[in-house]
Formats: C-alpha cells, sequence, structure tokens
C-alpha cells in the first residue's frame, strides 16, 4: 500500500511505503522498520492522519490520529461542508434569453 501524504504545496508531498500481508489481511510494517500504529487505528479503515497546523510539517513531532478524531477536528476547523445543490438548465436559446 503507498500512503500518499499531501500539504498544500508541492513541497509537502510525501509517499510511504506498507508491506500488505494479503493472508493475514493486515498492514506489517514500513519499509524502513517503523511499523503500522495499528493501535491508533481504531476503526481499521487502514489510515491514520498526521494533523500539521501552521508550518509544522515535521512528521517525528506529530502523532497519528484515527478516522474519527480527524473527521472531528476537520469539523472543529470549520473543513466540513454541505452538499450544495447546483440548479441544471440546458443550454437552450429560449434560456439563454432568459438570463
Amino acid at each position: 500500500m503507498i500512503l500518499c501524504i499531501t500539504t498544500t504545496s508541492m513541497a509537502g508531498m510525501r509517499e510511504v511505503v506498507y508491506d500488505y500481508d494479503e493472508k493475514a489481511d493486515v498492514l506489517r510494517e514500513e519499509y524502513n522498520g517503523n511499523p503500522y500504529p495499528e493501535e491508533i487505528d481504531r476503526e481499521k479503515s487502514g489510515i491514520v492522519y498526521f494533523v500539521m497546523e501552521g508550518d509544522n510539517y515535521d512528521f517525528s513531532a506529530t502523532e497519528p490520529i484515527c478516522k474519527s478524531d480527524y473527521e472531528k477536528w476537520r469539523k472543529d476547523q470549520g473543513l466540513e461542508s454541505t452538499k450544495t445543490e447546483i440548479l441544471f438548465q440546458a443550454l437552450t436559446a429560449e434560456n439563454i434569453g432568459k438570463i
């Protein structure tokens, strides 16, 4: 599994590769020897999140959080949005004349 992590800038991109054991259906460890934080991934989604605020992009100084904690953080930050319905009008001469 390749986990891509991005920030708001291209310089903040990073990929992490984990070894997936198909028979056991678990992620074993990152190829550089760091174990996947299964105790953090309470939902067993296979994803953990690193929240870095401001200009701090140091993964070693940030603890990963689970999906539900990440979703709560997004909501607390006002980053959750509601679906917006956009009215569709066919592009016809009649509809253009109504504008």
